[in-house]
């Protein structure tokens, strides 16, 4: 039955990263160049004081034609993040803050907006640094009348922390996912960089504050009402959480927002009436939740069993050969020596093996292309490439729970405000 499984799994694998594979090397649509209209940077913020300075000043530092506006609303924090901002205030005529009572970030974000006087805003996380042509480049396509929003690429600030290399792998995988998903005409997700004309957002009745996934709850809003929505290769370099629990907190926080969204917008899942987006997007992140299901229990199993049969069952517990064990299922050295001892003859091949190996290879060449078109493989990605299967296996982890959760019969859709601020760090 086990094997059964994964050769289904593995044959979805297949086609889905040799589908995408073709469409990250596909020519890239030609650009329509036109004035470029003006902008308001609006950054919601709480308890920022650490970090909101150098990401204002990334904003006024930023090549663009025209003057920006920068409106940070700081919604209730308890630390210094206003006193900073006043100080920048006194200095740049452009630079506004306005204080809310802790509403949340949808909310606080909707204050931003009333208060704007452009008729493009930008929407920047207040713990993110933007790049030098990070403003021109996501406002060049707003050129196109039916175009509502745009989203960027996000990396990661990177420093010694081994765990903060693994999200900008991950950060990457999702910048990728939405560049393949745009090529595709379906882009639907607007994360934490993201720009907006203010009329799009009037017809989606601004952010909703009914889920933990305002992000993809305002992209599907946008399309309902008929927006196109675009990716540009616009950069913007986020803060992460730098301990094990602040990233379960903050994933579990994605994956419960990601099922409360596609519960409210379930009417567009399969749905031909919305293209691709209800033919593929949505049952294809349906699907992450259905994998996570079924691959954790089943790799655990393989590595434990395995574990217990060559060496438990024969008293050994612990020696070089368990270590080698154990990290040959925690990295790349282990697949490639399973395919070198198949195709030698050295291991018998089980039948699961051609399609494990197709996979394998057209992930891989995925993985590592991404890194490069998302603004390119930073030295440290390597490691990560190398070791990266069981922080995968962490990750499908906040699928499995918050799908649990959220299927609770006692746990219904809430129409109070579950967007709030979380720190997790």
């Amino acid at each position: 039955m086990i094997d059964e499984i994964l050769n289904v799994t593995f044959v979805i694998s297949i086609f889905t990263f040799a589908f995408w594979n073709i469409l990250a090397i596909w020519p890239e649509r030609k650009k329509v160049f036109g004035e470029l209209p003006t902008l308001t940077v609006i950054m919601p913020a709480h308890n920022e004081g650490s970090c909101i300075v150098s990401t204002v000043e990334s904003v006024l530092a930023a090549d663009y034609p025209k003057p920006v506006e920068v409106i940070v609303v700081d919604d209730g924090s308890t630390d210094d993040t206003s006193d900073k901002v006043i100080e920048i205030v006194k200095r740049n005529r452009h630079v506004k803050l306005f204080n809310t009572n802790h509403l949340g970030k949808a909310r606080a974000v909707n204050y931003g907006v009333k208060n704007c006087s452009t008729e493009i805003v930008v929407m920047l996380d207040a713990d993110s640094v933007l790049d030098k042509n990070g403003l021109v480049r996501l406002a060049e396509p707003f050129i196109d009348s039916k175009v509502g929003a745009v989203s960027g690429i996000i990396r990661v600030v990177l420093n010694n922390n081994p765990l903060v290399w693994y999200q900008d792998f991950e950060y990457v995988l999702s910048s990728m996912w939405r560049y393949i998903f745009d090529k595709m005409g379906c882009t639907y997700i607007l994360p934490g960089f993201c720009a907006f004309r203010r009329r799009a957002l009037e017809d989606a009745c601004g952010f909703a504050f009914d889920t933990l996934s305002e992000d993809f709850d305002i992209g599907l809003k946008l399309r309902k009402a008929g927006w196109h929505i675009l990716m540009t290769k616009s950069v913007m370099h986020t803060n992460v959480p730098q301990t094990v629990k602040g990233v379960a907190l903050q994933r579990m926080r994605w994956g419960r927002g990601t099922f409360q969204v596609i519960r409210k917008h379930w009417d567009m899942v399969l749905n031909p009436k919305h293209g691709l987006i209800g033919l593929y997007g949505l049952p294809n992140q349906i699907y992450f939740f259905v994998q996570g299901f079924f691959i954790v229990p089943i790799t655990l199993y393989q590595i434990f069993n395995g574990y217990y049969i060559y060496f438990v069952s024969k008293g050994n517990i612990l020696d070089l050969s368990v270590i080698k064990f154990f990290v040959g299922w925690s990295s790349i050295f282990g697949a490639l020596e399973l395919i070198y001892n198949n195709l030698t003859g050295v291991w018998e091949m089980s039948p699961t093996f051609p399609f494990f190996m197709v996979s394998f290879l057209l992930t891989y060449f995925y993985h590592i292309y991404a890194c490069v078109k998302m603004d390119g493989l930073k030295p440290k990605l390597i490691l990560v490439l190398c070791f990266f299967f069981p922080y995968y296996l962490f990750t499908l982890l906040f699928f499995i729970y918050p799908m649990f959760l959220e299927l609770n019969p006692f746990t219904k859709a809430s129409k109070t405000n579950v967007n709030i601020w979380e720190k997790n760090r």
